[in-house]
């Protein structure tokens, strides 16, 4: 067995426009260890799984970061931490799964997620969203998502100010075809702002419906683990008669987008929640 003398704090440092593809990374040092760590650097990951870090799995400041088709799971801390004004982060297609503190969380910087599943963070039970941003430099996007599961809110948001400075102007997140439902033991499911202003095209769990695009119906996942409907944590496809089908926004762009199953986004008459 390893113990804490034995492990790096560090496993990957990526420099400025390097790519890391098709590996696994675990096993970084407590407390403040990362599996995968660029500071200053733009880089990119895909098709890597990220894992059983006693500190965090993926930690970059100061860098756009792209990451793909990745699983990010059992890190004591976040699976993703992006620090920085002006920056992005990009996710896409990725599961983020059974972290300890947050799933993602984004300070300062731009963070656009889609197309993926963030479940069951906050195993430390410290109160921790599955995607947290604070203050943003840009409107965050979050589209196509499965956030479920998580011990706290599934989302959350704090902001001062646009870009300028304005507290009248806040960075709302852009969030649209988004499962939010079964977090924070039935509770809230976003702290920080008002599904029914700045939500469309979801199903979450305590949005209220008249006048808006958003839906509070259970969302219909083939796998459950209770007649309530709760998910299994391992999987999260919606059945074939699931409530969630086809309602998503027909106007939003899917093109060489795809869905966890490598499928393409649009299957059907419309695009899925």
């Amino acid at each position: 067995l390893l113990d804490e003398q034995t492990l790096a704090e560090k496993v990957v440092t990526m420099g400025n426009e390097t790519r890391l593809e098709g590996f696994t990374v675990t096993q970084a040092a407590f407390p403040d260890g990362s599996c995968i760590y660029g500071e200053g650097a733009d880089f990119s990951i895909a098709h890597c799984v990220v894992k059983e870090s006693f500190g965090y799995g993926i930690h970059a400041i100061n860098g756009n970061v792209t990451i793909q088709w990745c699983t990010i799971n059992l890190n004591e801390r976040d699976g993703i931490r992006h620090e920085g004004e002006g920056v992005n982060l990009s996710v896409d297609n990725c599961w983020l799964l059974r972290n300890g503190e947050y799933g993602i969380t984004c300070n300062s910087s731009t963070p656009q997620v889609r197309n993926g599943i963030v479940s069951e963070s906050d195993l430390k039970g410290l109160g921790r969203a599955g995607i947290y941003m604070y203050r943003p430099t840009y409107p965050p996007v979050l589209h196509n998502l499965t956030i479920s599961n998580n011990e706290s809110f599934g989302i959350a948001f704090s902001d001062d100010g646009d870009v300028t400075g304005d507290p009248n102007h806040l960075d709302w997140p852009d969030v649209q075809n988004c499962i939010v439902y079964y977090n924070n033991e039935g509770g809230r499911q976003l702290a920080g702002f008002d599904a029914d202003h700045i939500a469309a095209y979801c199903c979450i769990e305590d949005c209220n419906e008249p006048g808006t695009t958003n839906y509070n119906t259970e969302p219909g996942f083939a796998y459950t683990v209770d007649p309530a409907g709760t998910p299994n944590p391992d999987n999260y496809r919606l059945s074939s008669a699931a409530f969630c089908i086809d309602k998503g926004n027909p106007a939003l762009f899917y093109v060489h987008q795809a869905d966890m199953d490598k499928q393409n986004r649009v299957v059907g008459e419309a695009v899925d929640i």
